[in-house]
């Protein structure tokens, strides 16, 4: 038993051959009536065993493992572990008190407190395959019950699960798109073809795609795709694509938001930038540089700026990370702002860095994405041109005004990895430090100069700020918010993100993920390491991803499970 904590990224946990509580022995792998009947009610009533069939109700509870013992101070689960080549679990509490620790930066705060029997912890780690979000802590003697993936899945109700995607097949069919789900359990379709010009008599997928999320209310995910991006060089026009509606089509009654930190305001469809504007009729992209097809620049609260157009129905958001933590409302104080009486919106919204303070494509923490964030906002005008030296990277010569930000991406060149590495508090004061003597440096509006210890003063604020704005896995309220507004005014919010870090917000926002849709972009074009991390965390088999590469380019395109 202790080997069986150790590999769900527990520490040592006492598991004793016999275990007395109450009065009553308790043998290795037995359960008393009591704990039977708190497992049994976990069964029926939590939301993580929605989808248990009832006929399986008996065997699953005798799949729960334990008892076990966790002493008073022992961490059950570790923050950050994560192994990949085992079956990862969840916890039932039955007895004790266990405590919920969340580390941000150098600080770990107590989240939640777990004393009720019948508790679960660990099941977004079990049901996404990512690591630990928090630190689990017996605040006094416990007693637990662990349940496996495997077990869990063994449980699920297949019958039920596929009514669900075929309810989902149903209305893409419906709709015109291609209706093969991947998946039996998961409601996950390709998308091709969405730029394709306009065919006489056919209205095309884009129209057809911008149609169904007109029509839903609450999430659908869409999934784009990073190779194709990547390849154009991750230009505006192979982004993201972002249906856009003319103010002058009546009959659409519907305001497009658009909230991702990475947008670009030069607005060409070759300029450097990830939102790819495509007008749903002619699909052509649609400039959205301020000046261009009716967009004006706004500011909203700190650091966020706004595009909006009087030619199209469309808002385009450069969320702030540091924003959106400090404003509970800041995603649906920018909807209110512009939406029109009687007017639906489709709120499209990227994950990491927008509404999750963690991000998976480049493995940065909470710090790592906050002083990301901060940089973007510290400008440096030099006194007169001078050359910044990092360690072995070739100079940069700094001649006019730019952002620290820019200046990183500058060092960085075309390697990656250097600057998914980069933000670090030293690196950036270090940075601050060799400019300082040369240049002015502002923080966003504040006319104040800029220096190292302000730098330290403000990120420690900004962790500060954090407690109470991010949930255990770094998901702003504001995100929540957003989300309970759409569903009670009857609008729609789509996930679209090139990362994988979906999931995660899905289940953490939603009574049933499988209610939710799954569209991914040109899915026979994703990169191998994409395919095999997109099958793990949905726990896909070879097969079912060689259904998803049906398409143009899959003859030529190899890939394999084995790594996974």
């Amino acid at each position: 038993h202790a080997a069986m904590f150790a590999c769900c990224g527990a520490a040592p946990v006492t598991a004793p051959d016999d275990l007395l509580e109450g009065g009553v022995t308790v043998a290795e792998g037995e359960k008393t009536d009591d704990h039977r009947e708190i497992l049994r009610k976990v069964l029926q009533t939590h939301p993580v065993f929605l989808h248990l069939a009832k006929d399986r109700e008996e065997a699953t509870l005798n799949a729960f493992e334990g008892p076990y013992v966790a002493k008073a101070g022992t961490d059950v689960i570790k923050q950050g572990e994560h192994n990949v080549d085992e079956d990862p679990c969840m916890y039932v509490l039955v007895k004790g008190k266990l405590e919920c620790w969340i580390a941000k930066g150098k600080t770990e705060n107590l989240s939640e407190l777990y004393e009720e029997a019948g508790s679960i912890c660990g099941h977004i780690s079990m049901l996404y395959n990512c690591p630990r979000t928090a630190t689990i802590r017996a605040a006094a003697d416990s007693v637990v019950y662990k349940m496996s993936q495997s077990n869990f899945k063994m449980g699920l109700d297949e019958d039920a699960l596929k009514s669900i995607v075929d309810v989902h097949i149903g209305k893409v069919a419906s709709a015109g798109l291609r209706w093969v789900s991947v998946s039996e359990e998961f409601a996950i379709f390709d998308l091709k073809e969405l730029m394709a010009k306009s065919v006489k008599g056919d209205v095309g997928n884009l129209a057809r795609y911008y149609s169904m999320l007109k029509g839903t209310r609450g999430i659908t995910t869409t999934l784009s795709c990073y190779a194709l991006w990547e390849r154009a060089g991750k230009v505006n026009g192979a982004g993201k694509i972002i249906p856009a509606v003319r103010t002058a089509s009546n009959s659409e009654n519907v305001r497009i938001f658009y909230f991702d930190d990475n947008i670009e305001w030069g607005g060409k469809e070759k300029d450097p930038g990830i939102c790819n504007l495509r007008d749903i009729k002619t699909r052509d992209f649609v400039e959205f540089g301020e000046g261009q097809n009716g967009f004006k620049r706004s500011l909203h609260g700190s650091h966020t700026l706004v595009h909006h157009s009087s030619d199209y129905k469309v808002v385009l958001c450069q969320a702030n990370i540091l924003d959106a933590m400090e404003n509970r409302n800041y995603f649906s104080d920018i909807v209110r702002a512009y939406l029109k009486p009687r007017e639906k919106a489709i709120i499209v919204m990227d994950v990491n860095s927008t509404i999750l303070t963690t991000d998976s494509v480049t493995s940065k923490g909470m710090p790592h994405v906050v002083l990301g964030a901060m940089l973007e906002f510290i400008t440096l005008e030099p006194k007169a041109a001078f050359d910044v030296k990092w360690t072995d990277k070739p100079s940069v010569r700094v001649d006019k005004k730019m952002s620290l930000k820019q200046l990183v991406k500058k060092l960085s060149g075309k390697d990656r990895a250097f600057y998914d590495t980069f933000y670090s508090f030293e690196n950036c004061a270090a940075l601050v430090q060799m400019v300082d003597a040369n240049a002015v440096l502002k923080f966003s509006r504040d006319e104040t100069a800029f220096t190292s210890t302000r730098l330290e003063q403000a990120y420690q604020d900004y962790l500060v700020a954090l407690e109470g704005s991010t949930n255990e896995i770094g998901l702003v309220t504001s995100w929540f918010d957003i989300h309970q507004y759409a569903v009670d005014s009857n609008h729609a919010v789509v996930i679209n993100s090139f990362g994988m870090d979906a999931r995660s917000v899905i289940i953490t926002t939603v009574t049933d993920e499988r209610q939710v849709l799954y569209f991914v972009v040109d899915f026979s074009e994703w990169h191998n390491k994409d395919l095999e991390k997109f099958a793990y965390i949905y726990g896909l088999s070879q097969s079912q991803l060689e259904t998803m590469m049906l398409g143009p380019g899959a003859d030529e395109k190899t890939f394999s499970l084995s790594d996974v």
